[in-house]
């Protein structure tokens, strides 16, 4: 999961483009009847079809879709085949939610089974087919910030005020939800929270063939719960400096949770005037 934040400072507009909001990424659906609930191994019923729905419930897509793999699982292979079981999920159309696709782009996942009979060693098995998706998406914001050379200053009329900001959902699973900001006498620091606000689980990037659920590496503890910024925040063309500065970009989440403090040095200018600090 990619992070794309850019602070604008306090002004005033003309007019704003609504966004998407929610904290959907990809859906996944089994179509009805696929597989079917029961199936009678015979001379000619060893085959089954199996049909997967996938939707862009959210505000991210990269050439019309999605890069990543779905996988399934939750089979005995010796009883059960599934030909191409997991497969690329950039070949899919699945656009973003926008105005003028509003539900996203949709698309099925096909898949082909066959039962061993021959390896059955019961007069039935069964077994709850498990579809597991690994795949990139982006989360972009964009708040407005109050930049004010006398914070402390009382007595006049203010523009805009200096305080935390609380942001709606991003139309992704993972969101930028608040952002604190402290006025100090040299810089400017804001504190950016980002959250796990979808049902799934961060994992590091290039780490998608360990979703196999036949795998099970996407559990291990060095995978999970990893979000990347795609580029250091800024305020107008000013490249903020942040920490935790990992040379990846990565931000580590805890129950969920991760923040980055980033700094933005005040211009001469402001330096010189009175902030209330004397």
């Amino acid at each position: 999961m990619c992070i794309t934040l850019i602070l604008a400072s306090c002004s005033q507009q003309e007019g704003t483009t609504a966004a998407i909001e929610g904290a959907e990424g990809l859906l996944f659906n089994f179509m009805p009847n696929s597989p079917p609930a029961r199936i009678t191994v015979g001379s000619a019923g060893d085959t089954f079809s199996i049909a997967v729905q996938a939707r862009n419930g959210g505000s991210f897509s990269k050439d019309r879709s999605v890069e990543g793999k779905l996988f399934l699982g939750g089979y005995d292979r010796n009883i059960v085949e599934i030909a191409d079981s997991s497969q690329v999920i950039e070949t899919k159309f699945l656009e973003k939610r926008d105005a003028v696709n509003p539900k996203g782009g949709l698309d099925l996942f096909e898949f082909e089974g066959k039962i061993n009979a021959q390896n059955l060693l019961a007069e039935s098995y069964n077994f709850n087919l498990l579809a597991t998706a690994c795949y990139s998406y982006e989360t972009k914001a964009g708040p407005s910030v109050c930049i004010d050379p006398r914070p402390y200053e009382t007595g006049v009329e203010k523009a805009c005020a200096v305080g935390p900001i609380s942001l709606n959902s991003q139309g992704a699973p993972i969101a930028i939800t608040n952002i604190e900001e402290e006025v100090l006498a040299e810089e400017i620091q804001f504190r950016i929270i980002i959250k796990n606000v979808g049902g799934g689980r961060a994992i590091k990037k290039g780490t998608a063939d360990d979703c196999n659920p036949f795998d099970n590496k996407v559990d291990l503890r060095q995978n999970i719960d990893f979000v990347y910024l795609k580029e250091w925040p800024k305020i107008g063309g000013d490249v903020l400096a942040c920490r935790p500065s990992n040379e990846d970009k990565s931000i580590r989440l805890i129950e969920g949770e991760g923040f980055i403090i980033c700094k933005w040095p005040k211009p001469d200018a402001m330096k010189e005037k009175d902030y209330g600090l004397k």
